[in-house]
């Protein structure tokens, strides 16, 4: 009787490990692309969790990808931006031991263009005049 006790105890205690060593966390995958759905290598990324103060920074791969690896469950706010594209930022959530993958679409931002004109004229006796003018943002 005491050996079957002892075995029973034994597999009890290996299936059910003890809470330290349960795990805590999860991961999210990051796809960041245009809105035709090329992806958007370079993209910066931006998770924060306001109420730990958390914040990471990381750069999308060739792929438009990017992992944020054994993050605490919980809420986050992610972020992703590329020059020439409108910033998007969106709600997520992180689960206990599961994978999840939020799609960023980056809209094409506002176009802005510079001009300069440059211009000399020449009057009567006096010297030459030079005239410039930019416009733009």
């Amino acid at each position: 009787m005491r050996r079957v006790f002892l075995a029973a105890a034994v597999l009890a205690a290996a299936a059910d490990p003890p809470v330290a060593a349960q795990e805590t966390t999860g991961e999210l995958v990051a796809v960041v692309s245009s809105q035709d759905g090329q992806p958007l290598p370079g993209a910066a990324l931006e998770l924060e969790d306001p109420e730990r103060a958390l914040s990471l920074a990381a750069t999308a791969g060739d792929d438009g990808r990017c992992v944020f690896p054994a993050l605490p469950v919980g809420s986050y706010r992610l972020s992703a931006s590329l020059e020439g594209f409108s910033t998007v930022t969106t709600a997520v959530k992180v689960a206990l031991g599961a994978t999840s993958t939020v799609r960023l679409e980056l809209p094409l931002g506002p176009v802005s263009e510079t001009v300069r004109l440059r211009a000399m004229a020449r009057g009567g006796s006096g010297p030459p005049m030079l005239a410039e003018r930019e416009s733009g943002p």
